[in-house]
């Protein structure tokens, strides 16, 4: 039977469902349907819509939604994005990656990849995001010095650190291809690496994605893979995509606005101009 809905929407969906769409399809072990269960709480997923769209690293949140669906064997310490996860199984197998993500407050956060690279010096991410740790918070990593930790005092600036380690295995040009749309820099030896640390109390540093701004780019990358037959489009997917695709279209709409009204401000020097 074919399924008409690709031709009944094709004319309304927004690029970002689209792009959703083609991650699901392409992605491992049945795409979003992996994601959820019968019972699937789509209204605490309209609630965390704003970080599934715009942030690198979920955390706990994540879990509580996915709960035990979200649990890729290639993943240490904490849960990245799930959609950014399929989005790399696209194109990689789950075997030939691995990913590092830890986030939380900052002291802690650094500590960790302190720890990380004092143990395995050769490891190159480790290593580059140390260097950084070590002029942000002045600690002598020749010394292998920590942050101290006040318990009494806890740190409440918040950040976060993802490593992704490719296999020789994988396509370093294709590598680069899609990390030039995601927020990782190139630590060499197949490691990308993307932190964000914060010493200003009760400020939350997120990893912010920006793949918004490159829907388009990033469907022209799927399009050259092929579709996983399994992979069916059903009612929980549908509504899975329509959900993120209404919060981005609302985030959009809402930026767009802003930028309307700065423009305007510009040209008439100020806001009650803009009123009268």
């Amino acid at each position: 039977m074919i399924d008409l809905r690709k031709y009944i929407t094709e004319e309304i969906q927004s690029s970002f469902s689209k792009l959703l769409y083609a991650i699901h399809v392409r992605s491992s072990d049945g795409g979003f349907s992996e994601l959820m269960d019968d019972d699937f709480d789509f209204n605490f997923l309209r609630d965390l819509a704003p970080t599934l769209c715009t942030t690198l690293l979920c955390g706990y949140e994540a879990e509580d939604l996915f709960g035990g669906y979200l649990t890729p064997k290639s993943i240490t310490n904490e849960y990245i994005n799930p959609i950014i996860y399929k989005l790399l199984t696209c194109f990689f197998d789950e075997s030939d990656f691995e990913i590092d993500a830890i986030s939380g407050d900052s002291s802690n956060v650094a500590n960790h990849i302190l720890d990380k690279y004092y143990n395995d010096p050769n490891d190159s991410a480790a290593q580059s995001i140390a260097e950084d740790i070590s002029r942000w918070f002045d600690v002598n990593i020749s010394n292998k010095e920590f942050i101290p930790i006040d318990e009494e005092c806890p740190d409440e600036a918040y950040g976060g650190v993802c490593i992704i380690r490719f296999s020789d295995k994988c396509n370093q040009e294709l590598i680069s291809d899609l990390m030039e749309y995601l927020p990782f820099i190139d630590t060499d030896n197949g490691t990308w690496s993307s932190c964000t640390l914060g010493d200003y109390e009760a400020y939350y540093f997120r990893i912010n994605l920006h793949w918004l701004d490159n829907v388009g780019k990033l469907a022209e990358l799927l399009e050259t893979l092929p579709i996983k037959e399994h992979n069916e489009i059903t009612s929980n997917v549908d509504r899975f995509i329509n959900v993120l695709d209404i919060y981005q279209d609302d985030y959009q709409k809402c930026t767009d606005n802003e930028q309307m009204i700065e423009d305007i401000i510009q040209s008439f020097c100020s806001e009650m101009e803009v009123i009268l």
